[in-house]
């Protein structure tokens, strides 16, 4: 990893970051939703709450969706968290 002396990424070295994160939240995502549908085709239940034990292995499929959003919009511009706050943006509390 290639790193300023502010000790951050290089603009190159981030961008391949970005994307590698990107396609891991798009991997996990489809390897749950093929296995959150193999549960559901099953049939199994949860026996505590009684809800198709399915519906939990959708969980990290959500989360990972919502990771790969985060990645997309940073792609686009709308995030960066890698520069600095603006003086206007901090709360001075």
């Amino acid at each position: 990893m290639i790193r300023s002396r502010s000790g951050r990424c290089s603009g190159g070295s981030r961008s391949i970051w970005r994307n590698t994160h990107f396609l891991f939240s798009v991997y996990m995502m489809w390897l749950g939703y093929h296995l959150s549908s193999f549960v559901l085709g099953t049939g199994q239940t949860s026996p505590t709450l009684g809800i198709p034990t399915g519906y939990v292995y959708l969980a990290p499929v959500i989360g990972f969706a919502l990771l790969g959003l985060r990645f997309a919009l940073s792609f686009i511009g709308a995030i960066d968290r890698a520069s600095p706050p603006n003086a206007a943006e901090v709360d001075p509390a």
